[in-house]
């Protein structure tokens, strides 16, 4: 049987926002606890008192203090953050002869070693960004494919995360979040061991990685929960 903690725990975690808000210490724990006790009680099928609740976020608040307090320490580890802008993004699907046409991508690289390119592979689509210098090429290549969507004027942010934050609970959360805020749409996420990449439109980039930035220096977070 559910205990009323794990059941409130699993509420306010439907509502992240919420969850954050609580750790700034900016919701009143009574009044919130009056506000889940009939879906508590629905769950339970039993009379609860906001006590009992109360006591369950209480817990719950000090718990995700200690994990905020790790990826902080994470978000404030960013190594470095960059920008690559002039980027085109295509999407296609249905690729037919796709190891030849990647083989014929990869030969942009040899010829261009500092050209971006990103191959991304789904179950039904293939994303491929690049530099918009060469649409010619890619053109070319897929020209027999269906060709989805193709989206000019677009940046990567680059963000080269510290050492083990693969175990790090919500540190892309927190990222996306921040941006999210603010009214930053993701195009496209890329990412390797140590590297997180945001394919975003030129035109909204530079204030995301002026964001990015003051996240590593703490000057943002005090701006927005």
């Amino acid at each position: 049987m559910r205990t009323i903690p794990q059941i409130t725990q699993d509420i306010i975690n439907r509502k992240p926002f919420l969850l954050e808000l609580m750790a700034k210490d900016l919701i009143n724990l009574t009044a919130l606890a009056r506000s889940i006790k009939n879906d508590v009680e629905i769950i339970t099928k039993e009379n609860v008192t906001i006590g009992s609740i109360l006591m369950a976020l209480k817990r719950y608040v000090d718990k995700i203090n200690v994990q905020a307090q790790k990826l902080e320490e994470s978000v404030n580890s960013i190594n470095n953050v960059m920008l690559i802008s002039n980027l085109t993004e295509y999407t296609f699907t249905n690729v037919e002869h796709e190891e030849v046409k990647q083989s014929d991508l990869s030969k942009i690289r040899s010829v261009d070693n500092r050209a971006f390119l990103s191959y991304i592979k789904g179950v039904y689509e293939l994303t491929i960004i690049i530099d918009s210098k060469h649409e010619t090429e890619v053109d070319k290549i897929y020209k027999t494919d269906k060709l989805i969507g193709k989206t000019t004027n677009m940046s990567a942010l680059i963000i080269q995360l510290p050492p083990n934050n693969e175990s790090t609970s919500g540190l892309y959360y927190y990222i996306f979040k921040q941006l999210a805020w603010i009214g930053i749409p993701i195009s496209e996420v890329v990412s390797t061991q140590n590297e997180l990449i945001l394919i975003i439109q030129e035109s909204l980039v530079e204030q995301a990685f002026m964001l990015v930035q003051a996240l590593k220096t703490k000057k943002y977070e005090n701006q927005h929960v």
